[in-house]
């Protein structure tokens, strides 16, 4: 369980520094993509948890996702201005 952890971590973090790289290289539409691993890293914290029976952790997930998928379409983006 673990190494699922670490891996969405790893995950959401390529998603964040990857995107902004890519939109602040002037890259908009590879940079959204890429951005799209951050609300994708917490759907997968969701859907693990809830599997485990701790309901707890998948609703504070789930509060995460949607911050996530905010920030990743709306925030950010407007953010990494390309040099």
């Amino acid at each position: 369980m673990a190494l699922v952890s670490i891996t969405v971590v790893l995950m959401a973090m390529v998603g964040v520094f990857g995107g902004i790289t890519l939109l602040g290289a002037g890259h908009r539409r590879a940079g959204r993509r890429i951005l799209l691993l951050l609300p994708l890293s917490f759907l997968i914290h969701v859907i693990i948890r809830s599997a485990q029976g701790e309901w707890a952790a998948a609703a504070a997930g789930g509060a995460g996702l949607v911050v996530a998928a905010v920030a990743a379409w709306v925030v950010i983006p407007k953010l990494a201005v390309p040099h």
